[in-house]
């Protein structure tokens, strides 16, 4: 049986979509005030989120019950988007609302469980392609291992670490909607082939942003170890947060001086 149930559904065109969706709820007064950022980076911590509040004091509008925080020096142009739980399925319906207000260009900033051994809480990963795991991500583009990020919003996070002087790897992240069914089976096989990470949305953001013409980029820190030998969960440590905390600094370009510029200047098309 392939996957989804009704072969090259990828090709189909939806009977429901987001900009539907947002012509009924505009109807209903819903989103008359949202200021669409250009630019949207998804955050999946609550400490993070509480970081970013504290750093920035943004101003908070909903999308749905989530929230969407514009960034005061971005003129408006970026914003951070919380409180949306985790997975691929309610990533996407995050992404789909927002690309149909008109935000452009989606960046996670996020953890993943790290599969080589030699890796320790905080370390940062950039994400060079994702395997599909998932099952939103098909739903979207053809079958395929792979889905890939943005080039320029990659090379641009790139640049934006190295500025920062944040030590960082490169490299692939292997996405599933099953985290208590990763297996040591699937971490050997994945590790050996040279993927770094695992986690639950990156794919799906890729497989989106390809169809519907838009650019996905993806950053974590490590979280969490799998060895043959057992699972070594950080998820509380001082290091993944303080990680976070640098990752997002450095991806937003909090403190290179003149910030309050940086919307400007990285805004542009490409893929």
């Amino acid at each position: 049986m392939s996957f989804p149930n009704l072969p090259g559904k990828h090709e189909f065109e939806p009977l429901v979509t987001s900009e539907r969706m947002l012509e009924h709820l505009r109807a209903s007064d819903a989103f008359d005030e949202f200021v669409t950022p250009e630019r949207a980076y998804l955050l999946f911590q609550r400490s993070l989120l509480l970081h970013v509040l504290e750093l920035e004091n943004p101003e908070r509008t909903a999308l749905g019950s989530h929230g969407v925080y514009v960034l005061p020096r971005s003129g408006g142009k970026w914003a951070v988007a919380a409180e949306f739980g985790v997975g691929a399925p309610v990533l996407a319906t995050v992404v789909e609302r927002l690309s149909a207000l008109g935000t452009r260009e989606f960046v996670i900033l996020g953890i993943a469980g790290a599969l080589r051994p030699d890796a320790r809480a905080g370390d940062v990963v950039l994400c060079d392609r994702a395997i599909r795991d998932e099952g939103t991500s098909h739903h979207y583009i053809a079958p395929g291992k792979y889905a890939t990020p943005s080039t320029r919003l990659t090379a641009e996070l790139r640049e934006r670490l190295r500025r920062a002087s944040l030590p960082f790897a490169v490299g692939p992240t292997w996405t599933t909607d099953a985290p208590y069914r990763e297996t040591v089976e699937e971490v050997v096989h994945y590790r050996d082939e040279g993927v770094l990470t695992v986690e639950m949305e990156a794919s799906a953001l890729f497989a989106i942003c390809e169809r519907k013409g838009l650019e996905g980029a993806a950053a974590f820190v490590v979280s969490d170890i799998l060895r043959e030998e057992g699972w070594e969960p950080r998820f509380g440590a001082p290091e993944m947060h303080l990680g976070l905390e640098a990752l997002y600094r450095a991806a937003t370009g909090f403190d290179e001086q003149g910030s309050g510029s940086d919307a400007d200047q990285s805004s542009g098309a490409g893929g």
